[in-house]
């Protein structure tokens, strides 16, 4: 018995939609290990925080890590309002 043949175009074609297909499903799971949106939000803000008044205020070190902390703080203590993991 022969097996079909197949042109040059259609197993590249196969292979562009199987790539295509495993990046979505890497960006799946990408967004699933991030949290999505709000999980990059939690984990960002406080850095921003923390660089954004260091460079406003650089005299003062402990301004900025107290404003970051703060922040950080106020997002774990709305997650645990909101009975979020």
């Amino acid at each position: 018995m022969s097996e079909p043949e197949h042109s040059g175009e259609d197993v590249e074609h196969g292979l562009e939609r199987e790539s295509i297909e495993d990046i979505r499903a890497e960006r799946i799971m990408l967004d699933r290990a991030i949290g999505g949106w709000r999980g990059l939000f939690d984990s960002g803000a406080p850095t921003l925080v923390f660089v954004i008044v260091y460079l406003l205020r650089s005299d003062n070190l402990q301004v900025a890590i107290g404003a970051a902390v703060i922040v950080g703080v106020t997002i774990a203590v709305i997650r645990i309002i909101r009975k979020d993991s």
